[in-house]
């Protein structure tokens, strides 16, 4: 069994970026299954653009001082459901060693 505690990912500064176009953050998000159960029972019901709601901290790489974003993601549920849940956290995991 995974201790997986997804959807959940980070962003970036990008490193990379040449013009105003390009992205200031880039990164990853990693679906865990009841995120993409959530997605499929969307497209099922009918929905055009499945959505999750995203959250996120900013973080600090303790080993160069580089700031980061880091995001968790859940399945959207109605308002009224939402606003009686407490904001998902991410992981406790401070030390960010990279």
């Amino acid at each position: 069994m995974s201790n997986f505690q997804g959807p959940n990912g980070t962003l970036f500064p990008n490193q990379n970026k040449k013009m105003d176009k390009h992205p200031d953050y880039t990164g990853e998000l990693e679906f865990d299954a009841e995120a993409i159960q959530s997605i499929r029972e969307q497209i099922k019901s009918g929905v055009e653009y499945p959505k999750v709601s995203i959250a996120g901290w900013k973080r600090v790489v303790k080993k160069n001082g580089n700031v980061f974003l880091s995001i968790k993601a859940s399945p959207t549920r109605e308002k009224v459901e939402r606003d009686n849940q407490p904001s998902p956290q991410p992981s406790n995991d401070d030390d960010f060693s990279l």
